[in-house]
This record gives structure tokens, sequence and C-alpha cells, in this order.
């Protein structure tokens, strides 16, 4: 304890408060433990702060709070009582971080707890859609193999017998790879459409003319059934010299779904049309144009959903199909920055069309 010391006057009184001269080393010595410990705790949470593990109105309570602690012991007040001092003024300081930054930390935590349920409940929600999805991936692959299995059951059968007459052999043989070519595109669509829906499905462009897009595009449509006569046109100032950014793989994978789609909604020998046109200075847009029934009002909601097919304008199925190339198609096109479009009047036919970007 602290000799007793007698004064006369409030001036000596200050003016011993103000020497220090009334404390004992002891009181040093059993300061030095609660100092030490607020100083360390202060260092320490600096340091967390620096990592980022330590919200910034922690680590201002904390030097706070240290700093009312080490005014206490070197510089304490001669003053009692009512009398607010500095150091007190620290400790106000401190317990008002302390109720703010609670404040502050209770809200942020009740808005991630709102994130992670919106999100859990969106991952629930999700997994509900690949539940239906499998569920109809199931009955779509069922509806649609039943058909090709069927026939070339039919088919191998019918290559069986020994008397067949070469002519007909010859065009069961043909019937069969048309069957299995059905086959092989619906497996082709199905491997597709997962490899798009993965989260690492990445696309890779780079500048390549537009030309081979068109003429590979073309090539393909050759091919396709229904002698449909195929027409490219460049529109405007536009040459076949042009570049464009974009994944030569996928696009041309976009290019045919469209193509597919217009020879098999449309009339036997009716026209199609590729063409490409300037869409501003730094785009290029293509389009599939066919001249078929064009798309129902109610369909037009649904054909760019997967499995999702549409009718031949009079409200019947025309062709079999998974209904995933539209679908696989606006995720590529999306994937390039742009969205696929269609333009359609009944009777007048369809438009399908996505815009690249030009290499200057």
């Amino acid at each position: 304890m602290p000799r007793l010391s007698l004064v006369d006057s409030p001036e000596e009184a200050v003016e011993l408060g103000n020497s220090l001269i009334w404390l004992t080393p002891w009181h040093w010595v059993l300061s030095a433990l609660p100092l030490s410990l607020a100083v360390l705790a202060a260092i320490g949470a600096f340091c967390l702060y620096r990592r980022g593990l330590l919200p910034y109105w922690l680590l201002f309570a904390m030097v706070l709070l240290a700093g009312s602690i080490l005014h206490e012991y070197l510089w304490p007040s001669a003053y009692g009582g009512a009398v607010l001092t500095s150091a007190d003024l620290l400790r106000l300081a401190f317990a008002l971080v302390v109720a703010v930054g609670g404040i502050v930390e209770l809200r942020r935590i009740a808005t991630e707890r709102q994130a992670l349920l919106a999100a859990e409940r969106e991952r629930v929600r999700r997994l509900d859609e690949l539940s239906a999805l499998r569920a109809d991936l199931s009955a779509m692959v069922a509806h649609e193999l039943g058909n090709p299995i069927s026939a070339l059951g039919t088919l191998t059968a019918m290559l069986g017998v020994e008397e067949l007459e070469p002519h007909t052999r010859a065009s069961t043989l043909a019937a069969v790879r048309g069957e299995m070519d059905t086959l092989n595109a619906l497996v082709a669509d199905v491997r597709a459409t997962a490899a798009a829906e993965q989260d690492d499905f990445e696309v890779e462009p780079c500048p390549l003319p537009l030309a081979a897009l068109l003429t590979d595009a073309e090539a393909y449509a050759s091919t396709l059934p229904g002698d449909h006569p195929v027409k490219v046109t460049l529109y405007g100032d536009l040459g076949a010299h042009e570049r464009v950014f974009a994944d030569p793989k996928r696009v041309g994978q976009v290019l045919r779904n469209l193509l597919s789609n217009a020879s098999k909604y449309s009339p036997e020998g009716s026209p199609i049309e590729l063409r490409a046109a300037r869409s501003g200075r730094r785009h290029v847009r293509i389009e599939v144009a066919d001249r078929g029934e064009g798309i129902s009002p109610y369909d037009m909601t649904r054909i760019f959903e997967k499995f999702g097919r549409g009718s031949d304008g009079k409200g019947k199925r025309k062709v079999a199909g998974a209904g995933l190339g539209l679908y696989l198609s606006r995720r590529i096109v999306r994937t390039h920055g742009s969205e696929l479009t269609v333009d359609t009047e009944p009777g007048e036919g369809s438009i399908f069309g996505f815009e690249l970007e030009v290499i200057s």
C-alpha cells in the first residue's frame, strides 16, 4: 500500500498526483500482468485482423481497452468519485464500440444465415428439378428407344429370311442403318447435353473465317434428308474474308442443330437459307431460315426447354427426337455472349439466329 501523505492545499494534492511518488513497486509489479495481457490481446487482434480472421471493430475495441488500462496505470487520476477521467472515456469508448460492433456482427450473421437458407432452398429446388428431369429422361429414353429397337427387331428378322430378294435385302439394310443413325443421334444428344450442364463446361473461342463456318454448315446441310436446296447468302458489305471470334466445334454444332431442325420440320423439297449479315460494327448475325409451317404459340414457350419438342404446326408430332438440340444450342450461344432467338409466322416458316463477335 502507498504511504499516507498529508497535504495542506488542493494544489499540493495535484502536484502529488502528477509526481506519482506515492505509487509503490508492488503497484507496478501487480499492474504488469493485466497490462501485458491487454497489450498482447491488442497485438494478437491486429495479427488476426491482418489475416482476415477478425473484424475491424473488434481490433479497435481491443486497442481502446489496452489504452485505457495503460492510461490508468501510467497516468492515474488524482481525482475520484463522480469525476470522469480520460481513462473512463477510453473505457466508455470501448463499451460503445463493442455494443455497436456486436449489433453489426449480429446483423451480418443474420444476413449470412438468410443467404445460406436461400442457397439451401435453391439446392433443394435444383435437386427436385434434377429428380424430375431424371424421371423425364428415363421416360423419354424409353419412349425414343422403343420405336428404333422394335423396328430393328423386325428388320433383322426379315434379313434372316433366306429367300429374300436382293432389292428387298438392300432396302432392309438401308432401313437398319437409318434406325442405327437415329439411336446414335439420340445418344449423342444426351451426351452433349450432359457435358454442357457440367460445371467445367467451357468453350474455346478463337479467330476463324466466317466462310469456314458457313461452308462446313452448307456441306452438312447437303447430307440431310428431304432433298432441301440450301442457299448461303451474305448480306450488305459482309465478305467471306470476315473473321469471327468463336469456338468452331461448338458453333458448328449449333448450326448443325438448326439445319437439322429446318430439314425435319419443313416440307420435302422446300428451300433452306443460311445467311449472315452485319449487326452493328462489332457483330455478325447468322440465321437459318426455313419454309415450314412455323412454330405454334404453344410450342414457343417450350422448344428451348430440355426435352421440349415442337409440333408440325397442326398440333401433331412430326419427327422423333430427344428434344435436346435447341436446349443445347442456346447453352452454347450464351457462352459466346449472345442469345439464340426465333422469329416465326404460322405457315410462313421460322428463322433462328444468333450473333458472333467480329475480329477487326
